[in-house]
């Protein structure tokens, strides 16, 4: 009886082991029903966790065939991200070197800091995009997403016809173009330090976010797998709740 088990039974297979123990084989005759029923109903729920087992592992190897697919692109992404940044240095700080409104001193320093600074920025978005990886990367927390969906907003402001969208774009507009003149008069080298200054608190930024949305995934993941419901809390003893007694009728006396 026991090799027509879909699956072992415990307590079944204690009963039948002992031929010699007559009450032992009269129980497993009897619970014979009870043990093929228990048999499949744990035959169906291991063939469950394998296949949920094996479709997990499917999914894992298809990420991983993906990001590598996109890991070109993403790359790409990265160096066009720190290019558009890098870019206008040359021209602001050639364009302060012609007027020669800022000191030659200034030019001079800013010049000396245009390639290191170019340097670390290509490095911070490289390291962001190798860390985060596609396709978590782009246009979410790529640079170059961030570019260009910065770029989108005077267009739309400027389409706009309302007050309350027109103010904002003219104190933006206003703010760039005073950045722009300090850069070009004062202080050239403010551009690229500033650049690298803000690209550095906003690459760790993207790390520590995507680190707590990743240990979100991976809960999600596990519990597919597992194939506990997310975001319930498994139910603890019910309160005890008070009975209410109505108040008796015709008032207090």
């Amino acid at each position: 009886m026991r090799a027509g088990l879909a699956a072992p039974v415990d307590w079944y297979t204690r009963l039948a082991t002992d031929p010699d123990d007559a009450l032992r084989l009269i129980a497993a005759r009897l619970l014979a029903g009870v043990a093929t029923d228990e048999a499949r109903a744990r035959h169906s729920e291991l063939a469950e966790a394998e296949a949920a087992r094996l479709l997990a592992a499917d999914r894992d190897a298809t990420l991983v065939w993906l990001r590598r697919l996109e890991r070109p692109a993403m790359l790409g992404w990265a160096l066009l991200g720190a290019t558009l940044a890098t870019v206008p240095w040359g021209f602001v700080i050639g364009l302060a070197d012609v007027l020669g409104r800022a000191s030659q001193q200034a030019v001079v320093l800013a010049w000396a800091q245009a390639l290191p600074a170019a340097a670390a920025v290509f490095a911070l978005e490289l390291s962001a995009a190798a860390f985060i990886g596609p396709p978590h990367y782009h246009p979410r927390r790529s640079l170059a997403g961030r570019l260009i969906a910065t770029s989108e907003r005077p267009a739309r402001f400027a389409r706009s016809r309302g007050l309350r969208t027109l103010l904002p774009s003219a104190a933006l507009l206003a703010g760039v173009v005073a950045l722009g003149i300090y850069a070009v008069t004062v202080a050239p080298w403010v551009w690229p330090i500033g650049t690298v200054v803000a690209l550095a608190v906003w690459t760790v930024h993207r790390a520590v976010s995507w680190r707590l949305e990743l240990s979100r995934l991976r809960a999600r993941r596990a519990a597919d797998r597992t194939g506990r419901p997310r975001g319930i809390v498994p139910a603890g003893p019910a309160p005890l709740y008070r009975t209410h007694r109505p108040p008796p009728r015709g008032g207090d006396r």
